[in-house]
Order: structure tokens, then C-alpha cells, then sequence
């Protein structure tokens, strides 16, 4: 924990007070809300193309040549 502090002082005082938990803005919440919403949409999508991709393997180790 004291090596985080001593990092710590050497960060800006605007971006201390931009990552404290208290001071967070409507502007601020809405751009995390936002960049984590496409993040879960993009791995969302990733997952269901591998499914797919899986299924198709599974449906072909099936088939009768």
C-alpha cells in the first residue's frame, strides 16, 4: 500500500481529484457507463462468433463422409 501512495504523488492533483470516489461528474459516469457498455457489447459478440464457430466444428466431427 505505501508504494502506491509514494506512486501516487507524482500523479497531477486534477487527475487525484478526477479518481477519487467522490468526485465523480454526470459527464464522467456517463463516458465509463459508455465505454463499458461497448466493451460488454464487443465481448458479447466475440463469445457468439466462438459458439458459432464451436458449434460448427462439433456439427462437422458428426457427419458421415
Amino acid at each position: 500500500m505505501s508504494n502506491y501512495k509514494d506512486k501516487s504523488i507524482h500523479f497531477p492533483l486534477k487527475q487525484q481529484k478526477r479518481y477519487s470516489k467522490n468526485s465523480y461528474t454526470r459527464s464522467d459516469s456517463k463516458t465509463r457507463l459508455s465505454m463499458l457498455f461497448y466493451g460488454f457489447l464487443e465481448n458479447s459478440l466475440r463469445i457468439s462468433r466462438e459458439t458459432k464457430s464451436l458449434l460448427e466444428i462439433f456439427r462437422e466431427s458428426f457427419r458421415k463422409d
